[in-house]
């Protein structure tokens, strides 16, 4: 399925349809189709031997009790299928798992790219899998994309992409730095609830406590508007959510960029000043 030609439509700038969820499977199954005809999913699915026979890959043998086993689930094989439906869940853990395991076969990769390592193969073949689904995964709901490390989220804007997907290091791993990553993973994570969002919110708060005097020191009135954010707005702990009139769809996002483009400013100044 070849996507890089400009057609008429898109030139008149005429909106392409939103998909639904019977739509999103179809197109998803030309794409695994296609890469599956070019041999991305060899290693993972199988492949032909030169003497024309089938030797199964990791999940080819039973891929229904390999997704069980992998994801605690059984979902359809959907290889070499003619008409699939899927529960959006099931097609969402089906893109991330074909996501995980995509390489292609190492005769080709070596031969027509001259790739010169198996990780090189398989970097170039997730940024083909990545590239294909997530123009289909944008048009469908609220748009969705699918990330290097094979995560479906609510899509990011490109302009605040970079700040979410390579959030600087304050350096303290365990107490500040993986707590801000695993809150901003659970944020945009798929099913993400108001309250998951919340606690996320809360542990990127929390975090931040820890070196609130640096901040304060740093930036002091962007401090001081970080935390009256988590008093005012009922961020201090993760109970129910109550009566607040405000718009968590509005409010929350905005939350999360403030307290991160914060966290941002005071890590490069700290590094400046080092």
């Amino acid at each position: 399925m070849k996507s890089d030609h400009e057609f008429y439509s898109t030139r008149k700038g005429i909106e392409k349809d939103k998909l639904n969820l019977m739509d999103l499977t179809e197109v998803f199954q030309i794409i695994l189709h296609e890469l599956t005809q070019e041999r991305y999913f060899a290693t993972f699915y199988g492949d032909n031997d030169n003497f024309d026979n089938w030797t199964p890959g990791i999940a080819g043998r039973n891929f229904e009790a390999y997704c069980l086993s992998v994801i605690g689930r059984r979902i359809k094989d959907p290889f070499y299928q003619d008409s699939l439906k899927y529960s959006e869940t099931d097609l969402f853990d089906l893109i991330e798992l074909l996501h995980r395991n995509i390489e292609l076969k190492w005769s080709i990769a070596f031969s027509k790219f001259e790739f010169e390592s198996i990780e090189q193969a398989k970097e170039h073949s997730q940024s083909v899998f990545r590239d294909k689904i997530n123009k289909q995964l944008s048009r469908y709901g609220i748009g969705w994309e699918l990330t290097r490390e094979s995560f479906i989220r609510e899509i990011i804007a490109t302009e605040l992409s970079e700040l979410i997907d390579n959030i600087a290091a304050y350096g303290d791993e365990e107490n500040v730095d993986n707590r801000i990553r695993r809150a901003i993973k659970e944020f945009f994570r798929y099913g993400a609830t108001d309250l998951s969002k919340k606690g996320a919110l809360i542990e990127i708060g929390g975090a931040l406590e820890i070196i609130r005097k640096e901040i304060e020191s740093a930036l002091p009135i962007e401090e001081a508007a970080i935390f009256t954010i988590l008093n005012n707005f009922d961020l201090r702990h993760n109970r129910k959510l109550k009566t607040s009139g405000y718009d968590t769809s509005i409010y929350y996002p905005w939350m999360l960029y403030t307290f991160l483009a914060t966290f941002e400013a005071f890590v490069k100044i700290r590094q400046r000043s080092n």
